[in-house]
């Protein structure tokens, strides 16, 4: 059962070009930089809500994968664009 080949390992092989699980972004309220996860097996575009680790406000969460490089956005839940 465990021998089978992981999907996400023959689409985003582990080493040198992999994608980074980790994202750094600023928080829109306070401004304070955050590390965040993020999913490459969740699909090429992505929107979530997350707290501030810091401030504890919630951010709308956007992460699109283009040629497998992910592109993280973050903003208010009152922001249009989300």
């Amino acid at each position: 059962m465990f021998d089978e080949p992981n999907v996400l390992d023959e689409e985003f092989p582990p080493g040198e070009g992999s994608i980074e699980p980790t994202a750094e972004v600023v928080c829109p309220y306070c401004g304070e930089p955050c590390e965040i996860l993020i999913d490459p097996g969740g699909g090429t575009d992505q929107a979530y809500v997350q707290d501030c680790e810091v401030c504890c406000r919630p951010w709308t969460v956007r992460v699109r994968f283009m040629a497998g490089i992910p592109s993280v956005e973050v903003g208010t839940e009152d922001d249009p664009a989300y």
